[in-house]
């Protein structure tokens, strides 16, 4: 007796009837990857959930919806065509079944991946196991499942368009009316630009005294600008950070943690501005933390994360996102989907600048990339700050070793090259600001997230500690008019404050955000310190929570850091009851603990008391855990 594929074989060789013909490879590509697309989608909108549980980097884009299938669609295509090339060549009957084999595992193969708890191994064989249960279903009937299989095809290619369509339209008609909503802005309030680096510490900034030229145009910038020598960032990774800035809260008075997107309870600066008449606009580059999933988008009438982008599209799907890794590993390159690096970015906002009417003001906030890991920016750059293209430009893979001193130096010139492309960015964006004649009645901040660590204390990456080099962040303030221009604060400031500083100089008004103005410390009559001010900066308190998957060598891996650095002093109570303290006067890279020596006894005392005296009476921080902090 025949098998049912030669069955097959022969019907398609003699001409069978149509409700008997077996599917066609082309409609089976199609049909596969469409499927295998939104599906990828449905599952993912379904353990969003739980998304900690697969990988802290969740990926939902609701493009996927149009994008995931045809994602898929130049793999699946060459793959089933090298299968029917095969079949025909040698001669098998029914190469259709050959296509179904490959595109099926692969379809399967696509949705396993979406966790991250299952090794790879068992993913392939899971696989294999979905396309044998596929395959014997289309043996039982060919005929029956090319029906399923035309059917299916006009389907998802018809929810992938309608959904793409009506996805879009709706997000369009939502910053329509939310743009129409807002009340009208008292005559003459400001712009404010605030503008956060994604991972640049302030010792790498030749503004702040680096040796390196970094950042020759932040230096012109200075000028015109109050500079901030000491500001202290409250967490040293991306999602805590940016939320204190946004609502003017320390990140333990929120919720809010690796696994925990910002919740809407307190007030935020898009929110308030736009209640007073403001068109807001976020922009970022950090898809990561940095996406509508982690809540930063709240208040924001207009909120572009994920890009609109052949890179974006190609990475909706996540046998895409493997090959990607395959071919970095492979070939020690850097391709990542979905990358919006400094020139997207300001595209995107200058864009949604040109809607705004006249006389109307504004609040933009621009989080860029460029400098994170990894540090690739584009030529000449690049070898900038190196003569060879260094060993690794990403500290990924640290977690399973060390880095030598030759990578970590190689390393550091890549940092430095990203840092330099990004401030010649910055100056572009300026310039076309002042051609619009914007700049002039804007306040400018430009400032970061958080810091990178560079071996100083024996490890790399950010997220980790709370060392300088991850908490010690640019900031800089140009105001209208270049008021206060040439204001040097060197006091230590918490960026917590940032809020309070936009409250003061818009309608918004200073009390509506927690904290206090950083424009006092430049207001201060000459001889009178900081504690004689009416209006005291917050302390320059920050944290970090215990990470999951951490080495030894991360002093995160022991659980909670607390920080804070007043005067001449650093201090961190570790959980467990270790502390260190850090006389930053005689030893700035923290590398003596002086805490147990009996001269400084007094000092860890009081450092103690500022310390427990700031987290007093604050929410504790929810628990947090990750495997990579961006």
């Amino acid at each position: 007796m025949n098998s049912s594929h030669e069955i097959s074989g022969a019907l398609a060789d003699q001409g069978a009837p149509p409700d008997e013909a077996p599917p066609s490879a082309v409609a089976i590509v199609f049909c596969t990857a469409l499927a295998a697309g939104l599906v990828e989608l449905a599952l993912r909108i379904m353990l969003r959930s739980v998304a900690a549980e697969f990988d802290n980097s969740f990926y939902l884009n609701p493009q996927a919806i149009w994008m995931g299938g045809l994602a898929n669609l130049p793999l699946f295509g060459i793959l089933g065509w090298g299968a029917w090339a095969v079949a025909r060549a040698t001669g098998r009957p029914a190469p259709w079944r050959w296509v179904l084999a490959v595109v099926a595992w692969l379809g399967a193969l696509e949705l396993a991946l979406i966790s991250h708890r299952l090794q790879i191994v068992a993913q392939l064989i899971a696989a294999a196991g979905v396309a044998a249960v596929v395959m014997r279903f289309a043996d039982a009937s060919p005929g029956r499942f090319a029906r399923l299989v035309r059917r299916a095809t006009a389907g998802t290619a018809a929810i992938a368009a309608l959904g793409g369509l009506t996805w879009n339209a709706l997000r369009f008609q939502k910053e329509r009316s939310a743009a129409a909503a807002i009340p009208s802005a008292p005559t003459g309030a400001p712009n404010v630009l605030l503008l956060i680096l994604d991972t640049v510490r302030a010792s790498d900034l030749s503004v702040y005294g680096y040796v390196r030229r970094t950042t020759p145009g932040l230096e012109r910038f200075a000028t015109d600008a109050i500079r901030f020598d000491r500001a202290i960032s409250t967490a040293p990774w991306t999602l805590p950070r940016h939320a204190s800035i946004f609502t003017g809260r320390y990140p333990f008075e929120m919720t809010v943690g690796y696994d925990v997107p910002l919740a809407h309870d307190a007030p935020t600066l898009a929110e308030r501005l736009g209640a007073v008449g403001y068109r807001t606009g976020g922009f970022v580059g950090n898809t990561v933390y940095g996406s509508y999933l982690h809540g930063l988008d709240h208040g924001f009438q207009r909120y572009r994360d994920y890009p609109m982008s052949v890179s974006e599209m190609f990475g909706a799907s996540t046998l895409n996102r493997l090959l990607m890794r395959v071919w970095n590993q492979a070939t020690n390159s850097y391709v990542e989907a979905g990358v919006k690096d400094a020139p997207a970015v300001s595209a995107e906002f200058t864009h949604w600048l040109d809607g705004v009417p006249a006389g109307r003001p504004w609040f933009a906030f621009l989080n860029y990339f460029d400098a994170h890991m990894p540090y690739n920016p584009p030529a000449p750059y690049d070898l900038m700050f190196s003569k060879q293209e260094p060993l690794t430009r990403s500290v990924y893979g640290e977690s399973r070793r060390k880095r030598d001193s030759d990578e970590v130096r190689g390393l550091r010139d890549a940092y430095d090259g990203a840092i330099a492309y990004l401030d010649a960015q910055l100056q572009i964006l300026f310039a076309d600001l002042e051609a619009r004649g914007q700049l002039d009645n804007t306040v400018v901040i430009v400032t970061a997230d958080h810091g990178e660590a560079f071996g100083e204390h024996g490890f790399l990456n950010h997220g980790s500690s709370l060392y300088l080099p991850e908490v010690h962040v640019p900031l800089l303030v140009r105001l209208p008019g270049k008021a206060m221009r040439g204001c040097v604060v060197r006091d230590w400031v918490s960026l917590r404050d940032i809020a309070a500083t936009i409250g003061e100089l818009t309608p918004v008004g200073r009390d509506a955000f927690p904290g206090a103005s950083l424009l006092d410390k430049c207001r201060q009559p000459a001889g009178q310190t900081a504690s004689d001010s009416l209006h005291r900066a917050s302390p320059a308190l920050s944290i970090v929570e215990a990470r999951r998957h951490l080495k030894s060598w991360y002093p995160a891996s022991g659980g909670q850091i607390r920080g804070i650095v007043d005067g001449r002093f650093a201090f961190l109570q570790h959980e467990g009851g270790r502390a260190e303290l850090f006389d930053l006067d005689v030893d700035s890279m923290q590398q003596h603990d002086i805490s147990a020596l009996g001269p400084f006894a007094s000092d860890r005392a009081r450092m103690t008391e500022r310390l427990q005296a700031g987290f007093a009476k604050r929410g504790a921080p929810p628990g947090a855990t990750a495997t990579v902090a961006r």
